[in-house]
């Protein structure tokens, strides 16, 4: 049906094949997963030509698939080259549409962040994290209940960071701000929050 009627079926075709991929991403069929994963992304690619404000989004999340299964077979150049991409188009998605494509931007600079210092780069890593949670900072002005826990998350990894190259001071404040707010969510929601709240009074504790 897809060779018949593209415009109709092949969006359909692409999802089934990440869908697939991300089935066997987790049972740890990673060779198949990445064929389909490239399979996705080539008619996506194909699909943007003729309709970019609806397929860019789904080029950019196959890309972050693709780089999170590159990452967790080691192939870190691959890796990076596809998540700076799917940043690259999220940033220019998020200039026409900042409340839907904000939040993909900021997610995609923690896991750069996270790659960076995965990679001993601390630098990027730390300017990625800062920016990352700048966004959310902004975003939990708008929405907290939503934001918030990001804000918390992203406070977490850059606090870790900052232990990990012993800038004590500037890591217990990061931890105690995500403390605070895990503390508040997990007054509402223990079940969802309290494990936070328990991981960062862990890392405080080993700080």
């Amino acid at each position: 049906m897809a060779k018949q009627n593209p415009a109709t079926f092949l969006p359909d075709v692409a999802t089934t094949l990440n869908n697939l991929a991300n089935l066997h991403n987790d049972t740890n069929e990673m060779a198949i997963a990445l064929s389909e994963y490239r399979e996705a992304l080539e008619i996506y690619r194909e699909l943007v030509t003729h309709n970019p404000a609806t397929f860019l989004p789904y080029v950019a999340t196959t890309l972050n698939n693709l780089a999170v299964l590159h990452w967790n077979t080691n192939e870190m150049a691959i890796a990076l080259s596809e998540y700076q991409e799917a940043l690259q188009i999220r940033r220019e998605l998020a200039t026409h549409n900042p409340s839907t494509f904000l939040p993909d931007v900021a997610l995609t600079l923690n896991n750069l962040a996270s790659l960076h210092w995965d990679t001993n780069e601390m630098a990027i890593a730390l300017s990625e994290y800062r920016e990352a949670l700048e966004i959310y900072h902004k975003l939990a002005k708008q929405n907290p209940a939503t934001f918030l826990p990001d804000v918390a998350m992203t406070l977490n990894n850059l606090a870790s960071l900052h232990s990990d190259t012993n800038e004590t001071d500037l890591a217990m404040s990061a931890y105690q701000e995500a403390l605070q707010i895990y503390q508040d969510f997990a007054k509402k929601s223990p079940a969802a929050f309290q494990p936070k709240v328990d991981l960062v009074l862990k890392n405080i504790a080993i700080l």
